[in-house]
């Protein structure tokens, strides 16, 4: 019997075209995603008519508040309301902040030694001050986001209080 010969069909290998076809696509968002976030126009409140504005609206003003992109860390060893309270006012007036600004973000990190506490140790130690904190002025971190965590680069029994402030929500 004779035997059949099977012929082999070339079919078309997409493999080393894949590999194109996520560049592009990769590149076709990444286009769409720059063109989005570069030609926003910045709207502002036409009261200050000023030459550099690009746009200016009257029906849409700015109701949101701005974070100030510098903020105050102060390590200390006991929860003293009054200590911090002293350094926020000096800091606001040394960066020439308005003095009604808010704080919107805490972050408390307590210190540990690693050789002889855990991580642990430091976080609860930045909890316990945070909590202690809020207790004896809920006023001050009222508007505030909280967030612990621990560090070797603390001594132990500090905790570093990072504070992040924002200007008053315009009205």
């Amino acid at each position: 019997m004779r035997s059949r010969r099977i012929e082999r069909v070339i079919e078309d290998d997409m493999v080393d075209k894949a590999g194109w076809m996520y560049a592009d696509l990769f590149l076709g968002l990444m286009v769409i995603f720059l063109a989005t976030i570069s030609f926003v126009p910045e709207i502002r409140d036409n009261s200050n008519a000023n030459a550099g504005n690009r746009v200016s609206s009257n029906t849409i003003r700015q109701s949101t508040s701005f974070n100030f992109d510098k903020g105050l860390t102060i390590v200390i060893n006991t929860p003293d309301v009054l200590l911090i309270e002293t350094r926020i006012k000096s800091f606001l007036a040394g960066e020439r902040l308005p003095l009604d600004s808010q704080i919107v973000f805490v972050k408390f990190i307590g210190g540990y030694d690693p050789i002889n506490e855990r991580v642990s140790d430091g976080a609860t130690r930045a909890l316990e001050f945070g909590l202690k904190l809020r207790a004896d002025n809920p006023k001050l971190f009222a508007n505030a986001t909280n967030s612990a965590d621990a560090s070797p680069d603390i001594a132990s029994g500090q905790v570093a209080v990072v504070l992040t402030f924002s200007s008053p929500l315009k009205k």
